[in-house]
């Protein structure tokens, strides 16, 4: 596996990554208005930027050890409940 392509796909991840803390970042300031807990705000935040701060880490990582950047970047693929994601299922249905 080459290491520029890996480092760009992470790149790539670390740009997304940017811009939706941006807009979580304006989506919350809003939410503060419609009872949306501060715990609630703090555990989305803490969430955005450590897969931001995981993809970075894989980006770099991937320059030397193309696979290891890979596989770090894959451990944040694999779903992170969030507070409440339990009772809900795919697009906020209930399991079943």
């Amino acid at each position: 596996m080459a290491a520029v392509p890996v480092f760009i796909y992470a790149a790539i991840f670390v740009l997304v990554n940017i811009g939706y803390l941006a807009f979580e970042c304006e989506a919350l300031t809003a939410a503060e208005t419609r009872g949306v807990s501060i715990r609630v705000r703090k555990i989305r935040r803490a969430r955005s930027v450590l897969t931001l701060a995981i993809f970075l880490g894989s980006m770099l990582i991937s320059l030397r050890f193309p696979l290891c950047g890979f596989g770090t970047g894959l451990l944040r693929l694999i779903r992170i409940p969030s507070p409440g994601s339990s009772q809900r299922g795919c697009c906020g249905r209930a399991p079943g």
